[in-house]
């Protein structure tokens, strides 16, 4: 892999784990007290 494509492929993981967090805790039914 060209090392840009891998630094594109860990920037996009990042941002995905980054993401996904606040829009599961907000869909949680329990977290909504």
């Amino acid at each position: 892999l060209p090392s840009w494509l891998h630094f594109y492929n860990q920037h996009r993981r990042h941002s995905a784990i980054g993401a996904p967090p606040i829009s599961r805790l907000n869909n949680l039914p329990g977290h909504h007290s």
